[in-house]
C-alpha cells in the first residue's frame, strides 16, 4: 500500500486500502497508509473514520489527533481541527509537527498574529531536519506576508515596510536550506516580497498612489 502511494497509483490503492481495513483493521500501520491513500484521493470523511479507529486504539498518541486534525482542515473545518491539534499538543508538547498544523490553520483564519505566535513556538524546539525547519519558515513567512497585506490595506506604510522585509527575510532562509518543498515557493516569495516593498517604499516617497 506504501508503495502504490509513493509511486501515487493512487486508485489501485485506494482498492487496495479498501480490502486491507476489511481485512486488517487491527493493524495500525495498514490503517495508517489507508488513511493517506483518502487524504490524496480528497476523501477526507473516509480519512477522519480511520483516524477515529486509530484514536480508539490509541488514544495517547498525538501523532492520531495530528491526521484528524488535516482531515477536518481540509474541509475546512476549523473547530474540529483545532480541538485536535490542542489534545495533540497536550500530549506531546514538544512536537515541531503540533505548532507548524496549528500555525497552517491560523494562517487558513487570516489569524496571522496568532500563526506567528505557533510558528515561533515551533522554532523555539530548534528542529534538525532542514525539511521541518523549512515548514517552520514556511508558516513564519506567511505570517509576516499575511499582516503586511493587512497593513497595506491599512495604508499603514511604516508597518508595512518592516513586515515585508521580514516576511521576505523568512523565505530568503527557507531558500538557502537547499532543496526543501518549499523552495521554489520560497524563490518566487523573496521576488515577490521585494517589489511589494519596494512598491511600498515608493508611495511612501509619493512616487506611486496608494
Amino acid at each position: 500500500l506504501n508503495f502504490l502511494v509513493e509511486e501515487k497509483r493512487f486508485d489501485e490503492a485506494l482498492t487496495y486500502a479498501a480490502r486491507a481495513i476489511e481485512k486488517l483493521s487491527n493493524d495500525e500501520t495498514v490503517m495508517e497508509s489507508a488513511f493517506k491513500v483518502y487524504i490524496q484521493m480528497g476523501d477526507a470523511r473516509k480519512a477522519i473514520e480511520i483516524a477515529n479507529e486509530l484514536i480508539k486504539k490509541n488514544p495517547n498518541d498525538y501523532v492520531y489527533y495530528l491526521m484528524r486534525g488535516a482531515a477536518y482542515a481540509s474541509i475546512n473545518d476549523y473547530k474540529n481541527a483545532l480541538s485536535d491539534y490542542n489534545k495533540a499538543e497536550s500530549l506531546n508538547p514538544k512536537s515541531v509537527g503540533v505548532y507548524v498544523r496549528k500555525a497552517l490553520l491560523y494562517n487558513d483564519l487570516k489569524d496571522y498574529n496568532k500563526s506567528l505566535i505557533e510558528g515561533k513556538k515551533a522554532l523555539d524546539l530548534q528542529p534538525k531536519s532542514e525539511e521541518v525547519l523549512s515548514a517552520v519558515y514556511y508558516v513564519i513567512a506567511e505570517g509576516y506576508k499575511g499582516l503586511a497585506l493587512n497593513s497595506e490595506e491599512k495604508k499603514n506604510w511604516d508597518q508595512a515596510l518592516d513586515l515585508w522585509e521580514k516576511a521576505k527575510t523568512w523565505y530568503s532562509r527557507i531558500y538557502s536550506l537547499g532543496d526543501t518543498p518549499y523552495r521554489d515557493y520560497s524563490l518566487k516569495m523573496v521576488d515577490y516580497t521585494s517589489k511589494k516593498w519596494e512598491k511600498v517604499k515608493r508611495i511612501k516617497l509619493g512616487i506611486d498612489e496608494g
